[in-house]
């Protein structure tokens, strides 16, 4: 019984999400793209082509497992909040200039930066870390 009404409940959302003119076929993919606004298919990532990780955060080194080590925030007075990814499965949302961090175990770690403007997120880039 659940596993109907779940199946149902996905059905109506489907007729809601795409509307009535998805059952028309010969129509379908046509109406679905003229509807998109060109701007909307970005509204929420806006991706950037250079990685300009340094330019917004500063790491104090050496980063060694089991201690903390700040992670600095250069202004940008525009931002709202960045996303940082550690690499290691943590993930948080940043409002602060500065940020003590500690990784637990020794390796080498991929960092991802993102911001929040004006409601988008905006990739910056990514680091490579060493931990010792």
């Amino acid at each position: 019984m659940l596993l109907s009404m779940l199946i149902l409940t996905g059905a109506i959302g489907s007729f809601y999400v795409f509307g009535l003119n998805f059952l028309r076929s010969d129509q379908a993919f046509a109406t679905l793209s003229d509807n998109i606004d060109k701007g909307a298919a970005n509204a929420m990532y806006a991706p950037t082509s250079a990685n300009a990780f340094d330019e917004y955060v500063t790491l104090e080194e050496p980063i060694v497992a089991g201690k903390s080590f700040k992670i600095t925030f250069l202004q940008d007075n525009t931002a709202d909040r960045y996303i940082i990814e550690m690499g290691d499965g943590m993930r948080m949302s940043v409002t602060n200039t500065n940020l003590m961090y500690t990784y637990e175990l020794k390796g080498k770690y991929v960092m991802e930066l993102k911001v929040l403007k004006d409601g988008l997120f905006q990739m910056i880039g990514t680091k490579k870390i060493k931990v010792k």
